[in-house]
């Protein structure tokens, strides 16, 4: 299976899961660096790449030392693909990519999580966890392959609907030295965590098993699977039968949220705090209900009628929120599960 492959609940797992590992990821960084005058440069600047580029390939000539024989990447766990030579390579290149997509998003806060969606025939970021410009297109991040080669760099180009972050294996004169307090090296009050630790193990595609895959109907691109879902966004541990006594939600980050979604923007806020009150898209494919007590808001109700592109774009808005707002999109079987 590879990630084009998936249903859009389990690339929505593990666009969960990437987030969550976000800490174990640098922390993970800060250990394999621990004896590296560059982590000192990790400032988490576009800057820091640079330096962070030259360690990489340190590394990975000493024999990734930092990298135990039995690591598997995250992704290949989550997608059942078989145990490869390549494994201990393309764990480092996780760890590294990460801190590359926080670079990025200190540089360009415009940039938010998202899910990739396919725009071209064998877009590799299909179903993947990215950075999305919003009303524009996706940062592309990938590959390590045998020389770690990295998407990332000082300079940001657009080509396209991508944004690349691009990174050559030379340095380049002219580039500004990171002067910033290194964001990696708080990491090291903490004890490195195994390999095989709990925390760090994503969930597993194949188990999941919700919804269709999606594929390309032949070389043409797909039509949009257009679909209806159910889903409710409230804060974590509601009683979804009893949001009256939920947890009140961040009324300003919701509403900016829907408007940056497309939703009319004037009065959004106030009307976050009336109950029953219900927000219809302007494509007529989105119904937002609102569940409000003692005038604050304590969970929305969502009802998805559009394509799958259309669908994919709240969920991803919604999934990235929740993290922020110790908060999460679900259907009722999932809050009743507890999932």
């Amino acid at each position: 299976m590879n990630f084009d492959e998936t249903s859009l609940e389990q690339a929505t797992a593990f666009h969960e899961y990437f987030l969550s590992v976000r800490d174990i990821r640098l922390r993970d960084l800060a250990w394999a660096m621990k004896d590296s005058p560059e982590i000192g440069l990790m400032d988490g600047s576009l800057e820091s790449l640079v330096p962070l580029w030259i360690w990489a390939r340190q590394h990975a000539a000493a024999g990734l030392p930092s990298v135990s024989r039995f690591d598997r990447p995250a992704s290949a766990i989550f997608l059942g693909a078989p145990p490869d030579k390549m494994d201990r390579y393309n764990v480092l290149g996780e760890t590294i990519e990460r801190y590359v997509l926080e670079a990025a998003l200190a540089a360009r806060p415009q940039l938010v999580w998202a899910i990739g969606i396919r725009s071209f025939p064998d877009d590799w970021r299909h179903h993947r966890t990215t950075l999305r410009i919003p009303n524009g297109g996706f940062f592309g991040s990938s590959g390590m392959g045998k020389q770690l080669w990295l998407h990332a760099q000082h300079l940001v180009r657009k080509r396209d609907d991508m944004i690349f972050l691009t990174v050559t294996m030379d340095y380049h004169d002219g580039v500004s030295v990171p002067t910033g307090p290194s964001i990696l090296t708080p990491f090291l009050d903490l004890p490195p965590l195994a390999w095989d630790d709990p925390a760090r193990i994503p969930p597993i595609a194949s188990e999941i098993g919700l919804g269709t895959p999606v594929t390309l109907a032949g070389p043409e691109l797909a039509e949009p699977q257009s679909g209806e879902s159910e889903l409710i966004f409230a804060a974590i541990g509601t009683d979804v039968e009893d949001l009256a006594h939920a947890r009140p939600l961040d009324e300003p980050a919701i509403a900016a949220v829907l408007a940056e979604l497309g939703f009319e923007a004037r009065f959004l806020e106030d009307a976050l705090r009336v109950s029953e009150t219900q927000l219809l898209h302007p494509s007529s494919a989105i119904l937002v209900e609102v569940f409000a007590h003692r005038d604050r808001l304590r969970g929305l109700h969502f009802e998805l009628h559009g394509p799958e592109q259309e669908n994919l774009a709240v969920v991803a808005a919604f999934t990235s929120l929740g993290h922020r707002l110790r908060a999460r999109l679900g259907s009722e079987d999932d809050w009743a599960s507890g999932l």
